[in-house]
């Protein structure tokens, strides 16, 4: 026999608030946009007494139109890859492919604004307004999503000067960051250990 369960008797936006945030620990992310969305959803409350199919759907609507909202582009995507093409450097596909493929800061208007450079059909990114931009804090952000622009920018900019390192050189450099993001790649640990 299936266990009955009673309705949370809190507001739709209390319960979907303490989930969100439960998320955002699990995930170890920022939770200032999820408490932005539960803000949204507290201002439907009121509504979902009398209308909850309708309010619900419009609050799904609502979380749609946020996550568009931090979806890069399309148009500048294109316009940087074929600055990347353009520019036939492998860091610096590294680097924007980073960016493009994670999604947050190209997703910022303020960031796109004072690091990228537009001109008709490409685009670059100025990895040194890139830095100042992550180091002004103007951009809310997580540790993690720091440390993907950080990444991108030691790349983009060529910190590490894969460009001119042997075979070993880079070898070992993979090597490195493999190990370093072991856990990541195999959670369960059951693959292969770089470690020892």
């Amino acid at each position: 026999m299936a266990e009955r369960t009673t309705p949370d008797p809190r507001p739709f936006a209390a319960v979907a608030t303490a989930h969100l945030m439960l998320l955002a620990q699990a995930a170890r992310m920022d939770d200032r946009p999820l408490l932005r969305i539960s803000g949204l959803l507290g201002h439907l409350d009121a509504e979902l007494s009398r209308r909850p199919a309708e309010e619900i759907t419009r609050a799904r609507d609502l979380l749609r139109q946020e996550e568009d909202r931090r979806a890069p582009d399309p148009e500048l995507i294109a316009e940087l890859r074929a600055g990347v093409t353009r520019e036939g450097r492998p860091h610096l596909a590294a680097a924007v492919n980073l960016l493009i493929e994670d999604g947050f800061w190209l997703a910022h208007e303020e960031f796109v604004a004072a690091c990228v450079f537009r001109a008709d059909g490409y685009a670059v990114i100025n990895w040194d307004a890139a830095r100042l931009a992550l180091n002004g804090g103007s951009i809310p952000h997580s540790t993690a999503q720091r440390g993907v622009l950080d990444a991108a920018i030691a790349l983009g900019g060529n910190e590490f000067h894969l460009d001119l390192m042997d075979d070993r050189q880079r070898s070992v450099l993979l090597l490195a960051f493999t190990t370093a993001l072991e856990p990541a790649l195999d959670p369960r640990g059951s693959g292969p250990s770089f470690t020892g």
